[in-house]
């Protein structure tokens, strides 16, 4: 049977070396006798660190696997933290192999094939707490998860035309043209300094209303005075 050991990192930093990665693997009788080869390797069960956990009665499984997946399923799906993961196995024919997984480019590989070129669709984002995503608009991909358009990189998450979020004080436009998109962003940024500063002649402080904000913005953009 198969003992899986999931090295946590107290104080931010995972001890990996030779024999030690983020997780190590012992295929054993029982997991007592998975401790004592742990111990054997230098993994140390420390209850004031709570770096590894020892299996004691645990089950172990018929073959090396992380959670509910194979070896072979992880590689395919993993986690994105650590970004490079290390994975130990010791079989009892005394045999140790060695597996490194670069966890973000599996990801984003999986994520680009999740993305289909949209043509000619272009996108910019406004926040009122942080600006712009980016002033000048964006070339944008078609998600096949949930039909929102990103970046090459997976960033910005905008619906198609339109779309407020007056909750998060966010607004979004996407055109196939990308005059709109540029005329758009310029006409935001005006109106909300507009905005900005006919508010704070009258509060102490912009905080607190980005909000109801987003709304007047964009009246202020269909041009409906105030």
């Amino acid at each position: 049977m198969f003992y899986t050991y999931d090295q946590s990192n107290p104080g931010g930093h995972y001890h990996n070396d030779d024999k030690l990665g983020h997780y190590v693997i012992i295929e054993a009788n029982s997991g007592d006798h998975a401790d004592k080869l742990a111990g054997n390797i230098g993994i140390e069960f420390n209850e004031y660190e709570d770096r590894w956990f020892p299996m004691g009665y645990s089950e172990g499984k018929e073959e090396p696997m992380i959670g509910d997946l194979t070896i072979e399923g992880f590689k395919k799906d993993p986690h994105s933290y650590p970004e490079k993961v290390d994975i130990h196995i010791y079989y009892k024919n005394e045999e140790h192999e060695v597996i490194n997984i670069d966890a973000i480019a599996i990801i984003k590989k999986k994520e680009a094939a999740e993305r289909e070129v949209a043509d000619k669709i272009w996108g910019t984002k406004f926040s009122f707490n942080s600006g712009f995503w980016s002033k000048r608009p964006v070339k944008l991909y078609k998600s096949k998860r949930d039909a929102k358009y990103y970046d090459e990189k997976g960033n910005m998450g905008v619906r198609s035309g339109l779309d407020v979020n007056s909750e998060y004080g966010l607004v979004s436009f996407s055109s196939k043209n990308k005059k709109d998109v540029k005329d758009f962003a310029d006409g935001i940024k005006d109106a909300f300094d507009i905005l900005k500063s006919s508010l704070l002649d009258s509060a102490d402080s912009f905080e607190g209303i980005k909000v109801s904000s987003a709304d007047v913005v964009l009246r202020l953009l269909e041009g409906i005075k105030y």
